[in-house]
C-alpha cells in the first residue's frame, strides 16, 4: 500500500504501467462522480499524466457511459511534464469530450510561458510555491499579477493553489485570482468543531471563489456511540451545525463519513444514524 500518489506513479513508471494509472484515473473519477447526481452541476477536475494517451476504445466507452458528465470534466496537465506533442493531444482530447483543460502547478517547472502558448487552456493553477507568503513577498506578487493579467486577457481563469492563511487569501483576491484552493478553504476531513463562525462567514462572503463543499465526518448519529468513539461532539451538535451551514451558505454541498457495526452498537443506535 502506498499513501502518496507520487510513489504510485514512480512504481507504475518502473513497471511501464502509467497507461493503466491513466485509465483507472479517468474511469474511476467519472464512475464516482456519476454516483452523486446532486453534484452534477459541479465541475470535476481530473489529473492526467501528461505522457499518456487513452486508447480510442477508452474514449468510446467513456462517451457511451458518461456523455453528460464529460462536459463537466476539466483535464489537468502538470506544467513540469510539458511536451508540445502531448499538449496538442490533450487539447484535442478535451475538445472531443466537450471538456475543458487546465495547467496544474504552473510555475513549478521550466516551461511556463511555452506551455501557455501551446496549450489553449481554460484554467491555470498557480503553484503553491508562488502562493506561499504572497501577502508579504513582493516577487511572488509580481509573478502572480503578471500571470493573472496575461490569463484574463485571454479568457483564462486562474486558480491559486495551497492557500493556508487569510492574509494570502486577501492578497490573491486583490490580485484578481478567480478561485482558490488549500487548507484554509478545504482542510481534509475537518472535525465538526473545526467549523467555526469565522470559517462559515468566510465561505458565505466568498462570492463563489471558495468551493461550496464541506466534508464533515459524522461517524454515528448516536451520541452514546460517539462518546464510545471518543468523538468531541454529540449528534445534536452535528445537526445544528449542518442547519447553520445551510442557512448561511445557499447551495452548500455536504458529504460525511459513517461507521456502522461499531463494537457495542445496538439496533437503536443504528436507527439514530439513519435518522440523522
Amino acid at each position: 500500500t502506498h499513501r502518496y500518489p507520487d510513489r504510485v506513479l514512480l512504481l507504475a513508471r518502473s513497471q511501464s504501467k502509467l497507461y493503466r494509472v491513466e485509465h483507472l484515473t479517468f474511469f474511476g473519477a467519472l464512475e464516482a462522480f456519476s454516483r452523486y447526481p446532486e453534484a452534477h452541476g459541479a465541475t470535476l477536475f481530473v489529473n492526467s499524466i501528461a505522457t499518456q494517451r487513452l486508447s480510442s476504445d477508452d474514449e468510446l466507452v467513456l462517451n457511451e457511459r458518461y456523455p453528460d458528465l464529460l462536459k463537466r470534466l476539466v483535464i489537468e496537465i502538470t506544467e513540469s511534464d510539458y511536451s508540445r506533442e502531448m499538449a496538442l493531444y490533450k487539447e484535442a482530447l478535451a475538445r472531443r469530450f466537450g471538456a475543458r483543460l487546465a495547467i496544474d502547478d504552473f510555475g513549478s517547472g521550466n516551461n511556463g510561458e511555452t506551455s501557455l502558448l501551446d496549450y489553449h487552456v481554460d484554467f491555470v493553477k498557480i503553484d503553491m510555491e508562488i502562493v506561499r507568503d504572497i501577502d508579504v513577498a513582493k516577487d511572488h506578487q509580481d509573478i502572480a499579477r503578471n500571470l493573472i493579467v496575461y490569463a484574463h486577457d485571454r479568457g483564462i481563469r486562474v486558480i491559486a493553489e495551497g492557500v493556508e492563511t487569510e492574509a494570502e487569501l486577501r492578497a490573491l483576491r486583490e490580485l484578481g485570482a478567480d478561485y482558490v484552493q488549500g487548507y484554509l478553504t478545504g482542510r481534509p476531513a475537518p472535525e465538526p468543531r473545526d467549523v467555526d463562525d469565522a470559517l462559515i462567514d468566510l465561505m458565505a462572503r466568498s462570492n463563489g471563489r471558495i468551493c461550496r463543499h464541506l466534508h464533515l465526518p459524522l461517524q454515528s448519529g448516536s451520541s452514546r456511540v460517539l462518546k464510545e468513539m471518543a468523538r468531541p461532539y454529540k449528534a445534536d451538535y452535528f445537526e445544528k451545525l449542518v442547519a447553520k451551514l445551510r442557512a448561511a451558505i445557499p447551495g452548500l454541498s455536504l458529504s460525511t463519513d459513517i461507521i456502522v457495526g461499531f463494537p457495542g452498537e445496538t439496533e437503536e443506535d443504528f436507527q439514530e444514524t439513519c435518522r440523522v
